[in-house]
């Protein structure tokens, strides 16, 4: 009675078992080879069942009929392992249809042959039974010539399976081939047990010796999973996905060894991958090696390399460095992925000069402009300051030649400008007065003010806390911006300025009271050469608004407006806090 308790304890521990190595194999079915080896784990439960139905067999024909079955399931089992072999090593050659055919041909023929009539005797002809307390044990049991033949299959089967295991686990390092040293006692596992099943004489009543090996089977391949994440990471996934992938991977222990490399990555070194095996990534790539080092194992990291000294010559490449875990918290190597910039680099570069190259000429062409503009206007202002002497229709040319030439050189010292902030690699950023920047803004807006003789009104309403910046690209911001006010800020403008405190950032902000503006010219409004809708009856070159986005995107701020159509319009930009004035003295430009 104590053996057919402990035989239905065993029988009910392995199928939790193998339910839950299924149910977390499927959930991973999307994973390479996962399926295959879903299917494997599934067939442990249908051979539990076979001998379920052998114990609480009530005579020897239903016990013939369950041995029977627990044939083809076997077979089955024995075949999947193999073909899950063969994709774990990456021999992908042998899943081909007609390959598979011919594999799996002899144990489909055994299953077929067990349930015709014809041939039934000549792989299973009888069986005995003895009863225990409330279960049945075989005890003698003829089998055919067709079992033999079955039999031998599953031998080779299970050996190659073996091998191939044994192969993977020499030729690779950590963690796979702890994967592989798994993965290979399982099949000598499956493989003694059966022969010893086979060829021992043990007594008819004792513990299923078939359930407690599937039960450690089931124990290696949980553990296999958990501990090193099989069907997660697996040898195949680097052939199959490495080798395809456009890009260098290299995949390295934790002393910066490779462990694997694909061709695109080997090609730099010119040696094959295999042949890099287990070499220091410093000895084979000096500078990604050196960059390894440096960062530590549990950080991600990425950085830029260039290779060659001879400019047009050069070849750039942007490496990215990210840890690899065994499982949480374990780190077992890390994994390189190198991507050849060259390309884009290159034409970044040239695009770079092009612009360089191009504001260049507009700053030439803009001051070869601007001269013989000045000329113009300053013999006409002469001719204004005669007005006694003309005409009223001469003054009134005059007058439009003076503030047609305003206006152009207004837009060629915007351009000026407006080349200068993209020329400009390297900032002058220092803590700055914003009053004292404000208030020459106002000075300059006043001006303009007086020569559209409008009553317009600038009210300070807050106090603006001092930034980093640079003074004169500063001003410029709140000069466009009151000067928008004062266009666009109702009749007569009123016009409010303040700054609010918003973290490490200060945001100085120019609010008015005009017609406001809608939310799709908002959305356009910065970018450069846009000009609103509603107010194209105004003067205006669209490259105001672009020049404060660049300067305080340069200055580390941002841009922005709130405004509703009737409720005027709040234009806006930040910059980061000073806490200091003192390093101005040291730090400002001379």
């Amino acid at each position: 009675m104590y053996i057919d308790i402990l035989n239905l304890v065993v029988l009910i521990a392995v199928m939790i078992v193998v339910l839950f190595v299924a149910a977390f194999t499927w959930e991973r079915r999307q994973n390479k080879g996962a399926m295959l080896f879903f299917i494997y784990v599934v067939s442990g439960i249908g051979y539990a069942l076979t001998v379920l139905g052998v114990m609480v067999a009530p005579d020897a024909a239903t016990t013939l009929f369950w041995g029977r079955v627990r044939i083809p399931v076997q077979l089955g089992g024995v075949a999947l392992n193999l073909l899950f072999a063969f994709e774990y090593v990456g021999a992908v050659q042998w899943l081909k249809p007609r390959r598979v055919m011919f594999l799996v041909s002899i144990p489909a023929a055994v299953s077929i042959l067990t349930f015709l009539p014809s041939t039934a005797d000549q792989v299973w002809r009888s069986v005995g039974i003895q009863r225990s307390a409330f279960l049945s044990y075989e005890i003698a049991s003829e089998r055919g010539v067709i079992y033999v033949i079955g039999l031998m299959w599953a031998y080779g089967a299970i050996l190659l399976s073996a091998l191939l295991f044994a192969r993977q686990m020499i030729i690779t390092k950590a963690p796979y081939r702890w994967q592989a040293v798994l993965l290979f006692v399982n099949s000598l596992a499956m493989l003694g047990l059966s022969a010893f099943l086979t060829l021992a004489a043990l007594p008819p009543i004792a513990l299923h010796l078939g359930l407690i090996g599937m039960g450690l089977r089931t124990v290696l391949i949980a553990f296999a999973l958990f501990a090193f994440r099989l069907v997660d990471v697996m040898p195949i996934a680097l052939r199959s996905v490495f080798d395809r992938m456009p890009i260098g991977v290299a995949v390295l222990d934790l002393k910066g060894n490779i462990l694997q490399m694909n061709p695109i990555a080997a090609s730099n070194s010119g040696r094959t991958s295999q042949s890099l095996i287990g070499l220091p990534l410093g000895d084979v790539f000096p500078m990604l090696g050196a960059f390894v080092e440096r960062v530590p194992p549990h950080e991600e990291r990425n950085e830029e390399f260039v290779y060659g000294s001879v400019p047009g010559k050069q070849r750039f490449f942007d490496a990215h460095l990210v840890p690899l875990y065994r499982r949480p918290g374990q780190l077992a190597g890390r994994v390189l992925l190198v991507m050849d910039i060259t390309r884009s680099k290159v034409a970044e570069l040239e695009r770079e000069a092009m612009i360089q190259t191009l504001d260049s000429y507009a700053h030439t062409v803009a001051h070869d402009l601007k001269n013989p503009i000045g000329i113009v206007l300053g013999y006409a202002s002469l001719m204004r300051d005669d007005a006694d002497r003309l005409l009223p229709e001469h003054l009134k040319y005059i007058d439009t030649i003076i503030s047609a030439s305003q206006r152009n050189v207004s837009i060629i010292n915007e351009l000026l400008l407006y080349a200068s902030i993209r020329a400009e690699s390297q900032i002058p950023r220092f803590p700055m007065d914003m009053n004292e920047t404000l208030k020459s803004a106002c000075s300059r807006t006043n001006d303009y003010i007086a020569s559209l003789e409008c009553e317009a009104e600038i009210r300070i309403v807050t106090d603006i806390p001092n930034v980093i910046g640079y003074p004169q690209w500063v001003e410029e911001i709140w000069v466009n911006y009151l000067s928008n006010a004062v266009k666009y800020g109702g009749k007569p403008p009123v016009i409010e300025v303040g700054a609010t405190l918003e973290g490490e950032m200060v945001r100085c902000w120019v609010r008015d009271h005009g017609d406001g503006i809608s939310p799709e010219d908002q959305a356009a409004l910065f970018r450069e050469g846009e000009r609103l809708n509603q107010h194209q009856r105004l003067q205006g070159h669209g490259l105001g608004l672009a020049i404060c986005a660049r300067i305080a995107k340069r200055l580390g701020g941002s841009v922005g407006v709130e405004s509703e159509v009737g409720k005027g319009s709040t234009f806006w930009f930040t910059l980061p806090i000073a806490t200091s004035l003192a390093a101005s003295e040291t730090n400002s430009p001379n």
